[in-house]
C-alpha cells in the first residue's frame, strides 16, 4: 500500500471512531432503527442526484449488500449500542477480523496457520474476557447483538471486494437507499413514537445523524470502497486496528465514559490478537490467486 493510501486508511479509521460517538449521542433521542433511517435517507438524498443508475445486475448485488450490510451490520451495531457503552461496542466488534480471516480462507481456500490461529485465541480470549464487565454483563443480549454484527461485517467485506469494479459513490447512494426500506420495515414494526422522536429531538441528536450520513457514509464508506478497489483485503484491514483505539479515546474524552482496568487487559488482548491476524500475509494456493485477481 502506497503512503497516499494509508494515510487515507487512517483518515477513513478517525471518521469511523468518531462516528460511534455520533451515534452515542443521537441514540439519546432516537431509537436505533429511526436513527438509521434518517441517516440512510439523508445520504441518499446528498448522493443520488450525482450518481449514474447501475446495470440490474449490479442493483442485485448492491442489494443483496444492502441486507448483510445494511441490516446485519449497521442496524445490528446500534440496536446493541443503545445499551452499551462505545468502549464495550468497539472491543466487541473486533471479532469481525477473526471472522473475516476464517470466511477469507474459506473463500480463497487458504490453510490456517499456527500465527493466525494463535491470533484468533487472542481475540476470542479477550471478547470473553471483556464480556463479564458489568457494562456488558448486565446487558449481554446486546452484547451478542455486536458480535452479530461484526459476522456481518466480514461478510460484507467479502461482497464489497466482489463489486468493487462500481464506482464507490454508485455503492453508496444505492445501499443507502435499499438500506433506509429495510430499516424503515423493521422501524415501523419494532419501534413506537417515530414522529415524537422527530419532532422532539434536540440539535445534538440532529448533528450526529449529520454527520454519520456525511462523513461516515458519503465520505468514510466512499473512500473504503476506493480502498478495496485499489488493494487487497489483507493490505487495508490492518488499518482498522486505529478504529477501537480511537473509539475508546473518544468515548472516554468526549462522552466521559469509564474503563476498568480488566476492560483495558482485555481490550489490548483482542487488538493484540487482532494485529496477530492483520498483519499475516499467509500463501495462498494458485486457484486462491487466480480467484483473487478475477474479483
Amino acid at each position: 500500500m502506497t503512503l497516499r493510501h494509508a494515510l487515507i486508511a487512517i483518515f477513513v479509521m478517525t471518521i469511523w471512531a468518531a462516528n460511534f460517538i455520533a451515534g452515542k449521542i443521537s441514540l439519546g433521542s432516537f431509537s436505533p432503527f429511526t436513527m438509521l433511517v434518517l441517516r440512510f435517507a439523508l445520504s441518499s438524498l446528498l448522493i443520488l442526484p450525482f450518481i449514474k443508475l447501475p446495470s440490474l445486475n449490479e442493483l442485485k448485488k448492491i442489494f443483496v449488500l444492502s441486507i448483510t450490510f445494511g441490516i446485519g451490520h449497521f442496524g445490528l451495531i446500534f440496536l446493541g449500542m443503545k445499551n452499551l457503552d462505545v468502549s464495550s461496542t468497539t472491543l466487541a466488534l473486533q471479532a469481525e477480523v477473526p471472522v473475516a480471516s476464517l470466511l477469507a480462507a474459506y473463500v480463497f481456500k487458504e490453510k490456517l496457520s499456527k500465527a493466525l490461529l494463535i491470533g484468533m485465541g487472542f481475540a476470542v480470549a479477550g471478547v470473553i474476557l471483556i464480556s463479564g464487565e458489568p457494562d456488558i454483563a448486565n446487558n449481554f443480549n446486546s452484547f451478542l447483538i455486536v458480535l452479530a454484527s461484526a459476522a456481518a461485517w466480514a461478510v460484507s467485506n467479502l461482497q464489497m471486494k466482489k463489486i468493487s469494479h462500481i464506482n464507490g459513490f454508485v455503492i453508496n447512494g444505492w445501499l443507502s437507499v435499499f438500506t433506509c426500506v429495510h430499516l424503515l420495515i423493521l422501524a415501523l414494526i419494532f419501534e413506537s413514537d417515530i414522529q415524537a422522536q422527530i419532532i422532539n429531538a434536540p440539535w445534538p441528536a440532529w448533528a450526529g445523524i449529520v454527520y454519520m450520513a456525511i462523513a461516515s457514509t458519503i465520505i468514510g464508506y466512499g473512500l473504503w470502497y476506493w480502498l478495496l478497489k485499489h488493494n487487497t483485503i489483507n493490505d487495508v484491514i490492518p488499518y482498522t486496528l486505529l478504529s477501537p483505539i480511537l473509539s475508546v479515546f473518544f468515548g472516554v474524552t468526549i462522552l466521559g465514559e469509564t474503563i476498568t482496568i480488566k476492560t483495558m487487559i482485555g481490550g489490548a488482548i483482542i487488538i493484540s490478537g487482532v494485529a496477530i491476524i492483520a498483519l499475516i500475509k499467509p500463501k495462498r494456493r494458485k486457484t486462491a490467486k487466480i480467484i483473487d485477481q478475477a474479483i
